[in-house]
């Protein structure tokens, strides 16, 4: 259905590099107006194995942190290519099992429907 469609990623959020037309991104945009901050936080609900299990979901927060699902304690990583918004994972924790991968490299998407490092 988009195979042809010059899409610039869910409201734009890829980078400025990646846009059609090097265009300026709608959240980009808010930011260089002053009427949010250059923060975003995602934070990813726990689901069972099964949706009746525990419904998928999550939040997206532009602009700012999501107080209601995120500590206050901020971790800066920064990206290891912006191009694709990737930062480096030394290790990686999902429930009791803990996957030390040594450094790696993980992109961050929030308009895909997994979680892969």
């Amino acid at each position: 259905m988009f195979l042809d469609a010059p899409l610039d990623g869910i409201l734009g959020l890829g980078p400025q590099s990646r846009a059609v037309n090097n265009d300026t991104s709608p959240f980009i945009n808010a930011i260089q107006q002053g009427i949010v901050s250059p923060l975003f936080t995602i934070y990813l609900d726990t689901a069972g194995n099964t949706e009746e299990d525990s419904p998928a979901g999550g939040t997206l927060n532009l602009g700012g942190l999501d107080t209601a699902n995120c500590g206050d304690v901020i971790d800066w990583v920064p990206f290891s290519n912006a191009a694709v918004w990737s930062v480096q994972v030394d290790n990686c924790t999902v429930g009791d099992v803990n996957i030390s991968t040594g450094a790696t490299v993980a992109v961050t998407d929030t308009g895909s429907s997994m979680l892969v490092v």
